[in-house]
């Protein structure tokens, strides 16, 4: 009669080669370069999604004070002004806006 094996788990002690523990420390420093590229993607991606909302509700804001205003909106823009001399009339002279 023979003994059947029986399958078990143990702890055992393994320590490392100065070979394994380079090539982990190669690894752990390549991990740590690859979190700061994505942190700074990442950073990147924030900031230009923060100025796209910006932009956004800046148009917001513009649209909802026309249309608080009752549709009217105020430009300040340089104007021209010329006479517009009538020898016929005895009206004093038009003036006429020309807008740059």
């Amino acid at each position: 009669m023979t003994n059947r094996p029986t399958k078990s788990s143990e702890y055992i002690r393994h320590t490392f080669t100065p070979e394994e523990r380079l090539k982990m420390g190669d690894e752990l420093a390549q991990a740590f370069n690859r979190m700061a590229d994505i942190e700074t993607e990442e950073s990147v991606l924030k900031a230009q999604i923060k100025e796209r909302k910006s932009q956004v509700e800046q148009t917001i804001s513009k649209h909802n004070a026309t249309l608080r205003d009752l549709g009217i909106e105020w430009y300040q823009t340089a104007l021209y002004m010329a006479q517009q001399a009538d020898n016929f009339s005895a009206q004093p002279p038009t003036l006429c806006c020309f807008p740059r």
